[in-house]
């Protein structure tokens, strides 16, 4: 991202204010969409302590995204994600994700969401590779994002979780990786083979294409 991105004309609360579907980035032009631009103070400039609680909005990705902030790292969340254009939409999190579930709308566009974040503590007597990205289940929750893929600079832990739809996800992709899926509740996790790998900013000439459950 050049100097033309700008921070989002109302800041970090494009996340947490409004109704649901919120538009990212709510005003301005397409461009304006840092949350914050600045590595001053990233700790406590977004949400509370930096942690952003997305709850179960459904938010609307009208351009790439960089932001300052772990998503939903004191409680599990439960979004909706929807990319209208048939383009890729890149979400950068310089922090963690915390995602109890998460739904792609039907008909949406690819999205890739990528952590720089660290592996959170807290996650670790369930993720023993370590979980910047966590993705996991709680009652009848259940994931149905076949338009995200998920990529970590560090960890990414599928914790028990449940998938309502098959593919479950895009794809996952991380410094490492733990899978622990429930079976058939209601289906085994399934990735797209047809999601757009080649656009992801990482090389993938050597990817794994299957697994076997032990």
């Amino acid at each position: 991202m050049d100097s033309s991105y700008q921070n989002s004309p109302t800041g970090c609360a494009d996340w947490t204010s409004g109704a649901s579907p919120r538009s990212i980035p709510s005003t301005g032009n397409t461009k304006k969409t840092h949350y914050p631009d600045s590595s001053s103070n990233v700790a406590t400039t977004c949400g509370t302590s930096g942690d952003l609680n997305l709850g179960s909005t459904t938010y609307t990705l009208n351009d790439n995204v960089h932001i300052r902030a772990n998503l939903c790292a004191a409680s599990g969340c439960t979004p909706t994600f929807n990319n209208p254009s048939a383009s890729v939409r890149y979400v950068f999190v310089e922090g963690s994700i915390n995602f109890t579930s998460v739904t792609t709308t039907s008909g949406s566009g690819p999205i890739v969401f990528i952590t720089y974040g660290s592996d959170p503590a807290s996650k670790t007597s369930v993720c023993p590779y370590g979980g910047s990205i966590y993705i996991g289940q709680q009652g009848s929750s259940s994931v149905n994002a076949p338009a995200a893929y998920f990529l970590a600079a560090n960890g990414l832990c599928i914790d028990g979780t449940k998938f309502s739809g098959s593919p479950g996800l895009g794809g996952i992709g991380g410094k490492n990786i733990y899978v622990a899926s429930n079976p058939s509740t209601p289906r085994d996790l399934t990735l797209d083979p047809s999601f757009p790998v080649s656009s992801i900013p990482i090389d993938l000439s050597w990817r794994e294409s299957g697994y076997e459950r032990l």
